[in-house]
């Protein structure tokens, strides 16, 4: 599993900068798949050059949590999306440390 952290802090009015909100969001390899093509997916309908497909096989490790994270921060986990399995294997690939 990965888990996804966000924190966010503000100043206060004591002058003190505090933490207030901190996220975690387990994710396995199925997870991060199919919020990372859930945003390639968004991306595509504005811009259709490439295939979803073809632009997942081009991303590295990083650009693929980053996606994951953006889809999760934007819409939440409740809806998961298909994709075809050469993702899958692809952050399989990209994931080997993730069950």
């Amino acid at each position: 599993m990965v888990k996804f952290l966000e924190m966010r802090s503000a100043k206060c009015p004591d002058g003190k900068r505090r933490i207030l909100t901190k996220i975690e969001v387990p994710m396995d390899v199925n997870d991060i798949a199919s919020f990372a093509w859930s945003a390639l997916a968004k991306e595509d309908e504005s811009n259709s050059v490439r295939a979803p497909a073809d632009i997942m096989r081009n991303l590295n490790k990083r650009e693929i949590l980053r996606l994951a994270k953006k889809t999760v921060k934007e819409e939440g986990t409740a809806e998961t999306t298909s994709y075809p399995a050469e993702v899958l294997q692809h952050v399989k690939r990209m994931f080997p440390e993730v069950d």
